[in-house]
């Protein structure tokens, strides 16, 4: 098995038994590549220290204005600086004093980043290539396994639509190779985004509260004053008259009076909040409905919307079918329908179209890129006729059914509406009886095998003309 130093094309100098070894890396950093800002510098020797085994840090920078004229960025190995050894090991027990050992082993490795004073160009120069330790594996690195800007707003994105933290860091790795990202970090970015939540929901409940606190009636000035007795000294026969006055809406109001005047008040605020999201509710609804053609609002009963992260339309069938959310099983069912009836479908798209569909076919990474994404109405017949149901595709412009190309009509029969929504979204349609049915897709007449044929008499009553 070859060795990882002699892998990496770098000189490690062997040195008597206890003794630090010398790993000479310095060539790999030997450039005379100009670069035009002090952050592409840095990117591009972290890069090649990366690939080393190396974490690549700064130690220290000028300022870029109003400093010096030619300022200076020194770059170094992340376990430059002293060892420091356990607390425990010391003796100490002293609170809030940090207790674990560090990595450090005082490493020389050291290049300087200078920027030119006529051209403003950057260039590095290798102070010392040495380092007194072996390289190591970055995975899981603290530092080297950071999220950049990007890639936290992908995390951020993909917990709010519900994806789990192990497929999250899948799409990391998909998306970049060379990531070294580790679970822990995806976990620390979820905690981090739920105490922004919890933050802003805080906010939100303290303002509430102190709107509550204001339209409290017993904090009202008005209420406190301290009211004597007005039955004191009443002639006789005038009670009658007093109670009458009492009752006036002149009259002094007391904190009971107050109180019962402010119920209603909140009873019609509570009543109007629960009037809003019933309003909301039907606006969603609606504007689902505003994108499916109009012949079909009055028999649309409910809509299942799925997560958008590219396999919504594989999802939809597999909720349909009663298989879940395995939107991975209903792939590899249409990618064996294609391979095993390879005849039947390159006499319907061709050779070359079916192989491109069998490859969309082929992924699990999430989200999906758009050429992964289903593909209607070539999907369609293929989908149908994979299980042996009726498939009816809905969209603002149009609407097409598809029938099973090669299987025989079963005593019960299974229709699948789907929506396709702002030209990249579907989602699955729950129709009332009697619903009527768009036109036939074209192809399944020519290519449709005869013991299919009685598909088309079941549904022609339903058939749009």
């Amino acid at each position: 098995m070859q060795e990882p130093e002699d892998h990496l094309d770098f000189r490690v100098t062997k040195l008597p038994e206890g003794h630090t070894p010398q790993v000479d890396v310095g060539s790999h950093f030997e450039t005379d590549i100009l670069f035009p800002s002090r952050g592409e510098l840095v990117a591009w020797a972290r890069n090649v220290g990366k690939g080393l085994g190396f974490a690549i840090t700064i130690r220290s920078s000028d300022k870029l204005e109003g400093g010096r004229a030619s300022p200076r960025v020194i770059l170094g190995c992340d376990r430059a600086g002293f060892y420091r050894e356990s607390q425990y090991k010391k003796g100490w027990v002293k609170q809030n004093l940090r207790k674990t050992t560090s990595k450090r082993c005082g490493c020389p490795f050291s290049l300087i980043g200078q920027r030119d004073a006529l051209c403003n160009d950057w260039k590095i120069n290798v102070k010392c290539g040495l380092h007194n330790h072996v390289n190591m594996h970055l995975e899981s690195h603290a530092f080297v396994g950071r999220l950049d800007c990007e890639e936290r707003k992908i995390v951020q994105d993909m917990f709010a639509a519900g994806v789990k933290p192990r497929k999250i860091l899948l799409a990391l790795k998909y998306r970049n190779p060379a990531n070294t990202t580790a679970m822990k970090t995806i976990y620390n970015e979820r905690v981090k985004m739920r105490k922004e939540l919890m933050t802003i929901e805080h906010q939100g409940l303290e303002i509430r509260n102190n709107f509550f606190e204001i339209m409290e009636s017993a904090s009202c000035q008005t209420v406190q004053p301290f009211m004597p007795n007005k039955l004191n000294g009443i002639p006789n026969g005038s009670s009658k008259k007093f109670k009458n006055d009492f009752k006036s809406t002149k009259w002094d109001p007391s904190p009971f009076e107050v109180v019962m005047m402010d119920s209603p008040l909140m009873l019609r605020n509570l009543k109007k909040a629960v009037r809003t999201m019933t309003m909301h509710k039907n606006k969603y609804f609606d504007r689902i409905r505003q994108q499916l053609p109009s012949n079909i609002w009055e028999y649309l009963a409910s809509v299942l919307n799925v997560t958008e992260d590219g396999h919504c339309g594989y999802r939809v069938i597999s909720e349909s079918m009663n298989m879940g959310d395995d939107w991975g099983q209903v792939r590899n069912d249409l990618s064996n329908e294609l391979q095993h009836r390879e005849a039947l479908y390159d006499d319907l798209f061709g050779s070359s179209k079916r192989k491109e569909l069998i490859d969309s076919l082929d992924c699990r990474t999430i989200p999906a890129p758009l050429d992964k994404w289903m593909s209607m109405p070539d999907m369609g017949l293929v989908i149908s006729s994979c299980y042996n149901v009726v498939v009816v595709q809905l969209s603002e412009l149009h609407g097409l059914t598809f029938l099973p190309l090669y299987s025989p009509v079963p005593p019960t029969q299974k229709i699948i509406f789907i929506g396709f929504l702002n030209k990249n979204h579907f989602v699955g349609l729950r129709m009332s009886e009697g619903c009527p049915l768009p036109p036939i897709y074209a192809p399944w007449r020519r290519c449709r095998n005869q013991i299919a044929v009685p598909w088309e008499a079941i549904i022609a009553s339903r058939l749009q003309s």
